[in-house]
C-alpha cells in the first residue's frame, strides 16, 4: 500500500512514457507487496502489440484531465471580466431598455394596480440604462486590474469589489425605476427618484453580481459541459444568472417598489401588503389565522408576487 501520492500518478502524469530520469517516486509500504519494473522499451512494445491497451490509457487519462479541470475552474470572487465592446454593450443596452420598461411596467401594475405606459419617459430611461449597465462592466473591469493576491484579506477585498459595482451604479438604477412610477407617485422625478432607495440598494448588488461574476461562474461550470459553442455558452450561463439574481432579488425589488408608488406608507405596512397578496393561496379550512399569516409570510418569501416576471426581465438583461 503506498502512502505516497504522487507514486500512484506516476503513469498517470506521463512521467514514466517521457523517461524522465531525474523523476523518482518512492512508495513507503505498510504491508508485504509484490514490485515490477515497468522500463519505457517494454511499455512501447505492449501498445504496439495491444492497441485497445493504448485506446484505454488515451481514455482514462482524457478522464483525468477533464475531472482536474473542472477542480481547477476559477473560484467565484476570482472571475475575471471577459473583454467586451463598449459600443456594442451600449447599443444592446438600447434596445434592452424598451424591453426592460416594459416588463417593468408590466410588474409594478400587478402589484400596485395601477395601470401605467410601457414605454415612459424613454429619454430619460435609455440613457440611463446605457450608462448603468456600461458602468456595471466597466467598474468591474477596472477592479480586475489590480492585484490583491498578497493582501491577508485578499478573500474581503474581492468579496467587496463583487458588490461595489451595484453599489456605485444604484443612482442610475433608481432614476430608471422613477420614470416607471408617474402614474401613481406625482412627485417631480426630481425628488421621486430617492424613494426606495434602502431595499433598492440590496437589489443592485444582486443584480450586479449576477450579471458579473455569477455569469461568467455558470457559464465555467455549466455552459462548458452543455456544449463546445462559446457564444452558448455564455447564453446558458447568463440566462442562469439572470433567473437566480432575478429569484434573489425580487423582495428587496418589490419593497422598493411599493415604497417608490407609496411614499408615505412605512416598510412594515409595505411588507403587510406584499405578504397579504399571498393569502388568497392560503386555504383557511386548513390553517388557523395564525397559521395563515405565517403561510403568507413564507409565500411572500419564497414565491412572492411577480417573481416570474422578474426572473423573465433579467434572464432578457
Amino acid at each position: 500500500h503506498s502512502t505516497t501520492t504522487y507514486c500512484l500518478y506516476s503513469v498517470g502524469l506521463l512521467h514514466l512514457y517521457n523517461s524522465h530520469a531525474k523523476l523518482r517516486f518512492n512508495a513507503d509500504c505498510v504491508s508485504d507487496v509484490v514490485a515490477y519494473r515497468l522500463p519505457r522499451k517494454v511499455l512501447d512494445e505492449t501498445m504496439l502489440k495491444h492497441p485497445e491497451l493504448a485506446a484505454c490509457i488515451i481514455k482514462e487519462l482524457s478522464w483525468t484531465i477533464r475531472n482536474q479541470s473542472h477542480q481547477l475552474a476559477t473560484p467565484f470572487s476570482e472571475q475575471k471580466n471577459v473583454k467586451i465592446s463598449y459600443t456594442a454593450t451600449a447599443l444592446a443596452a438600447s434596445v434592452e431598455s424598451f424591453y426592460r420598461s416594459a416588463l417593468n411596467a408590466l410588474i409594478n401594475q400587478k402589484l400596485t394596480g395601477h395601470k401605467g405606459s410601457l414605454f415612459p419617459d424613454m429619454h430619460v430611461q435609455v440613457p440611463c440604462r446605457v450608462i448603468y449597465i456600461s458602468g456595471l462592466k466597466h467598474i468591474r473591469s477596472t477592479f480586475d486590474d489590480y492585484d490583491f493576491s498578497s493582501s491577508p484579506i485578499e478573500t474581503q477585498i474581492r468579496l467587496g469589489l463583487c458588490i461595489a459595482p451595484g453599489l456605485i451604479m444604484c443612482p442610475f438604477s433608481s432614476m430608471l425605476e422613477a420614470t416607471n412610477a408617474g402614474a401613481s407617485n406625482p412627485e417631480p422625478l426630481s425628488k421621486r427618484w430617492m424613494r426606495g432607495y434602502s431595499p433598492r440598494l440590496v437589489r443592485e448588488v444582486i443584480f450586479a453580481v449576477g450579471i458579473n461574476q455569477l455569469a461568467d461562474y455558470l457559464t465555467e461550470r455549466v455552459g462548458v459541459r452543455m456544449t463546445e459553442n462559446t457564444g452558448l455558452q455564455q447564453a446558458i450561463g447568463s440566462v442562469t444568472a439572470g433567473v437566480i439574481s432575478g429569484y434573489f432579488s425580487h423582495v428587496p425589488h418589490v419593497l422598493s417598489t411599493l415604497k417608490l408608488h407609496k411614499p408615505e406608507a412605512s416598510y412594515l405596512r409595505l411588507w403587510a401588503e406584499v405578504y397579504s397578496k399571498s393569502m388568497p393561496s392560503i386555504s383557511p379550512a386548513r390553517l388557523s389565522w395564525q397559521g395563515d399569516m405565517m403561510a403568507a409570510q413564507v409565500m411572500a418569501v419564497v414565491f412572492p408576487v411577480g417573481v416570474v416576471r422578474r426572473s423573465v426581465q433579467i434572464a432578457g438583461t
